[in-house]
């Protein structure tokens, strides 16, 4: 048996380890020795999206720790510039 963190900041997410529900980030979860694809449940606001992981040699004591990050979000677009006054120049 091996064990694996995974973490995501402060965020609570639902663990998906080769697609299936295996726990939630920040927990101890017990794994088969072997490659395993590690991802969150949506959204999909994290990077990476997954993370292909070959998990050997651990123990409860010294996990594999495995992080994701939350996506910093895109910058509003710039303001317009307002359109000139009726009779004015520009």
């Amino acid at each position: 048996m091996e064990f694996l963190v995974v973490e995501f900041g402060t965020t609570r997410r639902r663990v998906r380890v080769n697609g299936n529900p295996s726990g939630f980030t920040g927990d101890l979860l017990q794994l088969e020795a072997g490659t395993h694809l590690i991802a969150l449940d949506p959204p999909a606001d994290f990077d990476p999206l997954g993370q292909t992981i070959v998990l050997t040699g651990t123990s409860p004591l010294v996990p594999k720790r495995v992080t994701f990050v939350l996506r910093s979000a895109s910058p509003p677009p710039p303001a317009s510039a307002p359109p000139p006054a009726s009779g004015t120049r520009a």
